[in-house]
């Protein structure tokens, strides 16, 4: 269950709402194209007024990753891992934005988020995360 403030404004402070909460994972074929955002977002919005609390979780569109990864090759044949999740994770926020957009678009407010924005961080320097971990 996630707890979520009523959005009446003259609903005390403390009063809370309990509402299921959806986790919904799309990879990158699922968002490769602007058409697929666009489909993501009405799955996303139709789980939202079923009466659940969602949260999205999406991976770079597409052949993005693989692109980056030839890049990052091109410039330097061994990347350092930091460097190479922070043009990684590039990829992913355009996603997370772009469905925000989409989701705005429904009818329903949505905002992005890096992992970090998000109560998640690192461990050993990268490339494994977990919710409340710190590098």
């Amino acid at each position: 269950m996630t707890l979520l403030r009523p959005r009446d404004s003259r609903a005390a402070p403390s009063a809370r709402i309990d509402l299921p909460l959806l986790v919904q994972k799309y990879g990158g074929s699922s968002v490769a194209t602007p058409e697929r955002v666009q489909s993501v977002a009405r799955r996303v919005v139709a789980a939202k007024r079923r009466g659940n609390a969602v949260v999205v979780v999406v991976s770079a569109m597409g052949k993005t990753t693989d692109e980056l990864l030839r890049l990052s090759r091109e410039i330097n044949e061994r990347p350092s891992r930091r460097e190479l999740d922070m043009l990684l994770h590039a990829g992913e926020i355009i996603s997370a934005s772009l469905l925000a957009m989409a989701i705005d678009k429904e009818g329903e407010p949505a905002i992005s988020f890096t992992g970090a924005q998000a109560g998640m961080s690192s461990r050993r320097g990268g490339s494994s995360s977990s919710p409340g971990s710190r590098a």
